[in-house]
């Protein structure tokens, strides 16, 4: 079920056109959005995200952190900050349904600037709490 989650977010991230255009596209032709780190060689702007899995207060209910890494390489934070300024404009506060895990609901925990040997490269490190619930373990429990 956290695949299909974490599957919806990427797919909000990714169909969003103004991210797109900010970010280098991989070799596949889409943007460079990525669940695994990436070579030293990449072409920047891009982000790598992961998963910190969790359980909720309740045993039907996921609590878990999106973790956000922005890599940009230039001689101003300028568009890092716009990057990241989309993503969380388009990621905080915000609700997405799945069909398996139905509303899943993203807030920002935390946003910072990682200091890298580079001084040209700026990471941005941001963490997403996200809150879902087991949909389809409920719904087998009451019977629909």
């Amino acid at each position: 079920m956290t695949e299909k989650v974490i599957t919806k977010v990427y797919e909000v991230w990714a169909e969003d056109d103004t991210l797109k255009g900010m970010l280098t596209k991989n070799s596949f032709g889409e943007p460079a959005i990525s669940d695994r780190w990436v070579e030293n060689s990449s072409v920047f702007p891009y982000i790598c995200y992961r998963w910190e899995s969790g359980e909720g207060d309740h045993w039907a209910k996921r609590d878990c952190n999106l973790i956000v890494d922005l890599f940009d390489k230039g001689s101003s934070s300028v568009n890092a900050e716009n990057i990241r300024n989309r993503l969380i404009e388009i990621t905080d506060r915000k609700q997405f349904e799945s069909e398996e895990s139905g509303p899943i609901r993203l807030y920002l925990n935390s946003d910072v600037i990682v200091p890298e040997d580079d001084p040209e490269v700026v990471h941005w490190n941001i963490v997403f709490r996200v809150i879902f619930w087991r949909k389809a373990f409920i719904s087998q429990l009451i019977g629909e």
